[in-house]
C-alpha cells in the first residue's frame, strides 16, 4: 500500500540563505528509513476518510509511527482489538489510546500482555499502583523491566 504525497514540495531554507525545494517526508524530518511509511502519522492525519476507516493501513500505519493512532477513524480508536493490536505491534500506541482504554485496568493489563513494553505508557496511576504491578507482571513477566 503507498500514500500519495502532495506534488507542491514545500521550501525549506538550506541554511545558505537559498531555498531549495524538497520531498516533502525530507522537510519534516530526517527518516532512518527510506519508506514513505516513516511519516504515517502526518500521512494518516491528511488522508481521506476511506484510508482513515482502513483497518490494514492503519496498523501499518501505527507500525511505523504509533502517533498514526490519533488520527484513524473514530471507530478505529474505540475499537479494543485493533488498539490492542496497535500496541502489539508499537507499544508507544498506548500513549495515544483513548483515555477509556488508558484508565481501564483490564485493557491496560491485555496491552501488557500483548506488549510488555506498554507499561511504560500506562497512565502513571498503573506504574504507581502497589497492587497493579504484580498482575502486569503476571500478565507478562518482561513488565517488570518498565515498573
Amino acid at each position: 500500500m503507498a500514500f500519495f504525497l502532495p506534488t507542491a514540495w514545500p521550501m525549506r531554507d538550506t541554511g545558505s540563505g537559498a531555498s531549495e525545494q524538497t520531498p516533502f517526508w525530507a522537510a519534516l524530518r530526517p527518516c532512518t528509513r527510506t519508506h514513505p511509511l516513516c511519516l504515517a502519522a502526518e500521512a494518516l492525519r491528511y488522508a481521506s476518510e476511506g484510508f482513515r476507516n482502513n483497518r490494514d493501513l492503519v496498523i501499518e500505519a501505527v507500525q511505523e509511527n504509533a502517533e498514526a493512532l490519533l488520527y484513524a477513524a473514530d471507530s478505529f480508536q474505540n475499537d479494543r482489538d485493533l488498539v490492542k493490536d496497535a500496541v502489539k505491534a508499537k507499544a508507544e500506541a498506548l500513549r495515544y489510546a483513548t483515555e477509556g482504554f488508558l484508565s481501564s485496568r483490564s485493557f491496560v493489563l491485555e496491552a501488557i500482555q500483548a506488549n510488555a513494553e506498554a507499561l511504560r505508557y500506562a497512565a502513571g496511576n498503573f506504574q504507581s499502583d502497589k497492587s497493579f504491578i504484580p498482575e502486569a507482571v503476571k500478565a507478562k513477566a518482561v513488565a517488570l523491566r518498565y515498573a
